[in-house]
């Protein structure tokens, strides 16, 4: 008997996925529970649809990320922090710090989790960051100066 589950089942599959089972488990135990309803013609067609937009959209978004890296690639972005004589920061330059800046100076929305290996920077000077996501990899430079 085909069903439509409802929710994540174990052994059996995931939320919104079309499975094949058997008659008695789908009856005694799957549609009681609200873990599954059976499967009619335009559910499987509906869900083959919803499966391939999302399918789309993903590929989209990846390609989106993919080309937003590209453009940060070798970029240059500068934020001035207060420093005393020997360039010691006084107060460390922490990420959601070097995210903001990476927005206001390029328009480009970076995710915290592309950013990697990031230590919070104490000195002036010029720091590479890492950035990956989507298979791409990125190196944009920062540059920490004193106001």
């Amino acid at each position: 008997m085909k069903v439509i589950l409802l929710k994540d089942v174990p052994k059996v599959g995931k939320k919104d996925q079309i499975v094949e089972v058997n008659q008695g488990h789908a009856i005694n135990l799957l549609i009681p529970r609200k873990l599954a309803r059976p499967a009619s013609a335009g559910d499987i067609k509906s869900i083959q649809n919803k499966t391939e937009a999302l399918k789309k959209n993903n590929q989209e978004k990846t390609q989106k990320g993919k080309d937003m890296l590209k453009v940060l690639n070798g970029e240059t972005v500068s934020i001035s922090e207060k420093a005393n004589e020997k360039g010691h920061l006084f107060s460390k330059v922490q990420l959601e710090e070097v995210l903001k800046a990476i927005s206001d100076q390029t328009g480009i929305q970076v995710e915290k989790a592309w950013i990697k290996n990031f230590d919070q920077i104490k000195s002036v000077g010029e720091f590479k960051i890492n950035l990956e996501a989507f298979g791409e990899k990125s190196t944009l430079l920062l540059n920490i100066s004193n106001r």
